[in-house]
């Protein structure tokens, strides 16, 4: 840059792209995308408010997958009536976790008596 000062976001414009689909497709957060990149998560963030482009925070990327779990889990458990136990024995999703997506949605979980079927 001709003797100019180079700060360390500026070194990582040209993956801008490749940032951009990480947080925004794949849904990394800072953090990870610091770990498989090596930029820092504050450099991340320069980066991307050098180029107006919003960087998607940890919270912001645990909203963003809430919601698009919503339907899939509302599925399973409303009409398929898969107790969260079934749920988290057979996708993976904990009961935490659910019972957070449906009350974010102003829904309360079934209160299955038998949760082993």
């Amino acid at each position: 840059m001709n003797g100019e000062h180079v700060y360390a976001w500026q070194k990582f414009t040209d993956k801008m792209d490749k940032l951009i689909e990480m947080n925004h497709k794949d849904l990394l957060n800072p953090y990870e995308i610091e770990k498989q990149i090596g930029i820092l998560s504050d450099d991340l963030k320069r980066l991307f408010e050098h180029h107006n482009i919003k960087l998607n925070s940890a919270w912001d990327i645990a909203k963003i997958k809430r919601k698009k779990d919503f339907k899939t889990l509302y599925k399973l458990h409303f009409q398929q009536r898969l107790s969260l136990n079934e749920i988290y024995r057979q996708y993976g999703y904990s009961q935490l976790y659910v019972k957070r997506v449906f009350k974010e949605h102003g829904l309360e979980h079934l209160g299955f008596v038998n949760q082993n079927k």
